[in-house]
């Protein structure tokens, strides 16, 4: 990660894509997507979501999700659920070939995600499928149930498919703690951005009724390592004052 005086500023508390040509950041350069592809698509991610789930917009989850299947999360997909989840943030990448638009980096970003989760997808060689497959729908099945899934041994994809798992392709399916839970994981997979401390503890207030909500303990297992994994990042950031011996919620 870069230094912290020169990470990614997101505009949490204005709804990011309501006027869809303006940055994602408040200081967004072409920088977002050099260096680690993976860091690329992971801070991208984060910059188009948000920690209030009435300001998502189908573009920015969209967009969020195809980063963290693109930065590895161990998730399956065939290729008509990929194009249709790839389909709006395509429009919305098109819309800054405008001349009017071009000095703006966002559609650029977001072409890279779409081209990294293509790349990924034919490397996978993943199935056809067909136009009846949903995988919206697919994640809130996945989401109701408390089916046990391996835990990846490395963090990093597990932080990218909890979060992955707890997004949806429509807004107005993710639940505050599901997109809480899916923020702290992105953050602490390493997202090259800015978390002020009053968002870091909403975020982790919000996530932490996760562990109230299921009654799986694999599934609280999961829960519990995001939070976990956040707080490290917080206390080597010294955000909110975090200290080791402080208490995570369990």
């Amino acid at each position: 990660m870069t230094e912290m005086h020169n990470r990614l500023i997101p505009k949490f508390d204005e709804s990011r894509l309501g006027r869809e040509t303006e940055p994602v950041a408040g200081n967004l350069t072409d920088s977002a997507i050099k260096g680690d592809p993976d860091t690329a698509l992971t801070t991208i991610a984060f910059l188009f979501g948000n920690v209030n789930p009435m300001r998502l917009t189908q573009t920015g989850v969209r967009t969020s999700m195809l980063a963290l299947y693109a930065a590895g999360a161990n998730v399956q997909m065939s290729r008509s659920e990929l194009c249709d989840l790839a389909a709006e943030p395509e429009r919305y990448a098109n819309l800054f070939k405008l001349p009017e638009n071009s000095a703006v980096p966002n559609g650029r970003l977001v072409s890279f995600v779409v081209n990294r989760a293509r790349a990924r997808g034919h490397r996978d060689e993943i199935p056809l499928g067909n136009k009846l497959e949903n995988i919206g729908l697919k994640l809130v099945r996945l989401q109701l149930s408390d089916a046990c899934e391996a835990r990846d041994e490395d963090d990093l994809v597990e932080l990218r498919t909890v979060a992955f798992q707890s997004l949806n392709p429509d807004p107005l399916r993710i639940t505050a703690p599901n997109l809480a839970l899916a923020m702290l994981a992105i953050w602490a997979a390493g997202a090259d951005v800015t978390l002020n401390p009053a968002h870091y503890a909403q975020l982790i207030k919000d996530a932490a009724v996760n562990l109230r909500l299921h009654t799986s303990s694999c599934r609280t297992e999961r829960v519990q390592f995001v939070l976990d994994k956040a707080h490290e990042r917080a206390v080597q950031e010294n955000l909110a004052g975090a200290t080791a011996a402080q208490a995570v919620p369990a």
